[in-house]
């Protein structure tokens, strides 16, 4: 697990400190602080360890437009790396520097809207590309289907140095996880607002399956619908989830509402990244407050079993207040909040709350958010 993480000239950051990191860490802030941005830091460090990732992250995101290079880096200086470094539990973390103006200076990003305009000496690492990422399937056929490619161009001093594949877009049917931020060993990301597919959720809940542990998300979705006895695949058309409700027929997964299909990405991711990492951004999306303190010890003893370092964003009070509550009821208050403020020079900084601060914080209703 990250017992300190630190964010040097990325976005709104020119050097932000998150310190004595807990098992499951919260970051508050208002709008325009660079919560989601956190998120991404630490997806950065934990996984793919790639400038490349972090166009991906954005474009699966769907929340931003894909970014002039120069927004990136704090204040827009390009001439300063872009660095992530975390220290564990275990060993300390390889500081990862995203960009510098040596051999990698990421000077561009170029569109192709018809693949036959790409330079030919760079279609042979595309073709590649597909055929790794399309897992065997024909790359020929793929690029017949082809609508839109996003590349990013490296340049070595003046001189072209690689054509790297950063995303794709509308693949035909059956085709639409590829270029997706798909998840490296060690982390999960999981969207404000993107769902999860119906295959990642019944794979997922297949390995939970197999290691014999399907009761952990069976319970955390008790919460919600506590007449919920079971769940099943059934392989209808496709496998997919059922869930017994003991109703004179199986409900299908799909259809139990937001606040299941929030909470069993959450449960699911955790319990597929056993000893990693999973970032969560807006937490409380779907779910109700009255339910918040179940679902935060639902998500810690998930955490504990496999585990696992959550970081979640949040704009919600009764979901820090749930969470403070929650874990005041553990035997260990594993818990962390940062709230991120922006001073008056533009700078951001991190306030920790542990325990006792965050008691005292909700005691006299000051404003945490």
């Amino acid at each position: 697990m990250y017992t300190t993480f630190t964010i040097e000239n990325f976005r709104g950051f020119k050097n932000l400190q998150l310190a004595d990191l807990a098992r499951v860490n919260l970051i508050a802030g208002k709008n325009n602080t660079g919560k989601t941005s956190v998120l991404e830091a630490i997806a950065v460090n934990a996984g793919e360890n790639s400038a490349e990732f972090l166009f991906r992250l954005e474009w699966y995101d769907r929340r931003r437009a894909i970014p002039e290079v120069a927004t990136i880096f704090n204040n827009f200086d390009v001439e300063n790396t872009i660095k992530f470094t975390g220290d564990t539990s275990v060993t300390k973390s390889d500081t990862l520097p995203m960009f510098s103006t040596g051999d990698t200076l990421l000077s561009e990003i170029s569109f192709i809207y018809d693949i036959e305009e790409i330079p030919s000496r760079f279609k042979r690492e595309l073709m590649r590309d597909l055929e790794r990422l399309s897992r065997g399937l024909d790359p020929e056929a793929l690029e017949e289907n082809i609508e839109f490619v996003q590349l990013q161009r490296f340049f070595n001093n003046t001189e072209l140095k690689k054509y790297l594949l950063s995303s794709y877009h509308r693949f035909p049917s059956g085709l639409s996880g590829l270029g997706s931020a798909s998840r490296k060993q060690g982390f999960i990301f999981l969207s404000a607002r993107r769902r999860i597919s119906n295959q990642t959720i019944t794979s997922r809940f297949s390995l939970l399956e197999m290691q014999d542990k399907t009761d952990t998300l069976i319970q955390a979705l008790q919460i919600i619908e506590p007449k919920l006895r079971g769940i099943k695949i059934l392989n209808i058309g496709e496998p997919a989830l059922y869930v017994d409700l003991g109703l004179k027929k199986l409900m299908p997964f799909s259809g139990m509402g937001d606040a299941i299909d929030r909470l069993s990405t959450i449960i699911l991711a955790i319990s597929d990244t056993p000893d990693g990492v999973v970032l969560i951004d807006e937490i409380e999306n779907g779910l109700h407050h009255s339910i918040l303190n179940q679902v935060w010890q639902a998500i810690y003893r998930a955490a504990q079993l496999f585990n696992v370092q959550v970081f979640a964003t949040t704009h919600s009070y009764e979901c820090i207040n749930a969470a403070h509550e929650a874990f005041s009821e553990t035997e260990t208050y594993d818990l962390g909040l940062y709230r991120l403020d922006r001073l008056d020079d533009g700078e951001i900084k991190a306030v920790r709350y542990n325990q006792r601060t965050l008691s005292t914080a909700i005691e006299y209703n000051f404003e945490v958010r």
